[in-house]
């Protein structure tokens, strides 16, 4: 008896007497009507690749590996997609650039043993979820909208309770009691639940991850009407942002981050206009700069700035701390020229409608003083940081009184936290002289001027 998942419906036809019956099922309740229980994993990947190889006789033993990897080994869809390599002259690579794209009717190619596509059977599988199980449904639902892969149950938990009732059409408890559902789940063997140490204190880490195949959770995504999708997509967006510890300076949170950034790309962050989401993308960029993914960072950074600029306009402010952000990590990865243009852009804009004094235009001004600096033009470099060294002496010593002696801890706080950028600018400067004086034996030395209390000579 194939695909038996549900044991009261057939009990009455399973033979008694000698003998033995074979049942397949998702259902692993099946252990509790004195039935042993054998598990069936995916194959293997050596398995695999003999398989496929068998299947489609034109793949080398590394296409056949390549193939494997792309559908995690998932014995059905091995043999669709090999079924469908065999008929045509696509190439492996092609093919899988393909799959990366979307899985349907078009991509796989069924045999008589089992005439239903990968895709039409898990549309089918999750209307009978909705009709059965609508808790069930819905979080196989929801998880299809996170990154592929492992998925925090905590990250899950976080979507607003209103959007999840929109999206279930009806009353849905708290996220928080998701127990029921994730078991079902798990006992139609559709996602799997494990534990690890958790990344944080907060008392709301579990450290539990669900798991969903990387074939599974596209069919899943697909299966969800254009109408609903978007609906999704800003839940999983909140939850994202809920989930941000706030504090990418802190190196204790970096775990945290670590299982953010992941999820960035597949929710579509940089398309939000929500505060919230972008204070994330902004937060992700500072731990990607901080933590030396540089590259990751500058992907990221990229594509923020190309929606930003259509989403936000060129002059908006959040496009300007972006590219404060996006700057640092392109300065970081050796890419001067590109960062030189992109901070003179946002330089000569603020120059033109802010004050001299303005933190925002000071900020641009050093980056395009350090991009200058990095590219070897020292006399400009040293020009512009010594009106830099000015506007920020006028903006925070010459208003110190007001900060320093205010009272409280609180005011001496934010004090220390004025002067941070003015200590920077002095590093800055030293860097220039240095980088410059080593070119030239008869550079004069600069003395930095007093900037708080009594400063040491630069």
């Amino acid at each position: 008896m194939d695909g038996a998942d549900d044991p009261v419906q057939i009990a009455d036809l399973i033979p008694t007497g000698p003998g033995h019956v074979l049942i397949t099922s998702r259902n692993s309740n099946w252990d509790e009507h004195n039935i042993q229980l054998l598990e069936v994993p995916v194959f293997d990947r050596a398995e695999s690749s003999a398989f496929l190889q068998q299947r489609a006789p034109r793949l080398t033993s590394t296409e056949a590996s390549r193939l494997s990897e792309a559908v995690e080994d998932l014995p059905l869809l091995l043999d669709q997609t090999a079924g469908w390599l065999n008929d045509s002259e696509l190439s492996v690579a092609e093919y899988l650039s393909l799959l990366q794209r979307r899985i349907d009717q078009d991509t796989v190619k069924v045999s008589a043993d089992f005439p239903l596509a990968f895709p039409t059977l898990w549309s089918m599988q999750l209307n009978r979820l909705r009709d059965t199980l609508p808790d069930a449904a819905l979080l196989l639902q929801v998880c299809a909208f996170f990154a592929p892969g492992s998925i925090p149950v905590r990250f899950v938990e976080g979507i607003p309770l209103e959007q999840l009732t929109e999206l279930a059409a009806g009353p849905v408890e708290s996220p928080s009691s998701w127990n029921k559902a994730i078991n079902q789940l798990r006992q139609l063997s559709i996602i799997r639940l494990d534990s690890r140490p958790s990344v944080s204190n907060d008392a709301g880490d579990t450290g539990q991850y669900l798991s969903l195949h990387r074939m599974v959770h596209q069919a899943v995504r697909e299966a969800v009407p254009d109408e609903e999708r978007r609906k999704f997509i800003d839940a999983t967006r909140q939850a994202l942002a809920a989930a941000d510890p706030k504090r990418p300076t802190d190196t204790r949170q970096w775990a945290r981050y670590a299982e953010l950034v992941p999820q960035l790309k597949c929710a579509d962050v940089v398309t939000s206009n929500h505060p919230d989401v972008q204070r994330l993308v902004f937060n992700c960029l500072e731990y990607m700069y901080l933590a030396g993914a540089y590259p990751a960072g500058v992907e990221l950074g990229q594509h923020a700035t190309e929606r930003w600029r259509a989403l936000l306009g060129g002059t908006h402010p959040r496009f300007f701390e972006l590219t404060y952000h996006y700057g640092r990590l392109l300065r970081a990865s050796g890419e001067y020229r590109r960062t030189e243009s992109m901070d003179r852009e946002a330089f000569e804009h603020l120059r033109r409608e802010r004050s001299a004094e303005d933190l925002e235009y000071l900020r641009a001004a050093s980056g395009l003083a350090a991009d200058l600096r990095d590219l070897g033009r020292y006399d400009e470099a040293l020009e512009m940081t010594e009106v830099l060294l000015a506007a920020y002496h006028r903006v925070l010593v010459l208003r110190s009184s007001k900060w320093v002696w205010t009272a409280g801890r609180q005011g001496a706080h934010d004090a220390w936290w004025r002067t941070v950028p003015c200590i920077c600018l002095c590093t800055r400067v030293r860097r220039v002289i240095r980088t410059r004086s080593a070119r030239s034996a008869s550079w004069p030395a600069l003395v930095m001027p007093p900037l708080i209390g009594s400063c040491e000579p630069a």
